[in-house]
């Protein structure tokens, strides 16, 4: 599911959305020496934070998990609710991204929100704006998209349009935060 490109960046190829073949599921294994699988975000690898927690791990293990099932993250009802997920040092040149909403949670999906991506945290270039996209619904609880772009990037941001999400609230939902491309070591 991975190549060296030029330049000695790893290729992580999108397939299909939850195939195990990202780079959060890859430093995942990297953290488990490549016996087992573990949370890159547990171990250090990945760091999460939001603009505020309603429910949810503190470090946002539900943001780095692999597995899709009934573990949720969302943040409070409060407008231009954000995530973001850090991979530094690490630099990612992103091809397709997938996340999840929560198997027993059926409302609250986004619609309306922008993924965007930094070197440092303070400039944000966006990647991709959804709008009114129910490509997560009841029936689908995770969707994959494409990425258009050439830059590398160590922080992704998933930030919800004020009251962007399937019942007009600004509470930002998520889970199973995958990335494809290019990386960086």
């Amino acid at each position: 599911y991975q190549r060296r490109v030029h330049g000695g960046a790893r290729a992580f190829k999108f397939s299909s959305t939850n195939d195990k073949q990202g780079i959060m599921y890859f430093l995942g294994l990297k953290a488990g020496y490549f016996l087992c699988w573990k949370n890159p975000v547990a171990e250090g690898l990945v760091k999460v934070t939001a603009s505020s927690m309603k429910r949810g791990h503190h470090k946002g293990l539900e943001i780095g998990d692999c597995v899709f099932d009934n573990q949720v993250f969302f943040t409070d009802n409060i407008p231009n609710s954000w995530i973001k997920i850090d991979f530094s040092p690490l630099l990612i040149c992103p091809t397709n991204y997938s996340m999840s909403h929560r198997s027993g949670l059926p409302s609250y999906f986004v619609r309306n929100w922008i993924l965007s991506g930094s070197k440092d945290g303070e400039n944000w270039t966006v990647l991709k704006q959804h709008k009114d996209d129910d490509t997560i619904g009841p029936n689908n609880f995770s969707g994959s998209w494409g990425l258009s772009t050439d830059q590398f990037f160590n922080m992704f941001m998933v930030s919800l349009e004020p009251r962007g999400n399937s019942q007009g609230t600004d509470a930002l939902v998520m889970s199973c935060f995958e990335v494809y491309g290019q990386l960086l070591e």
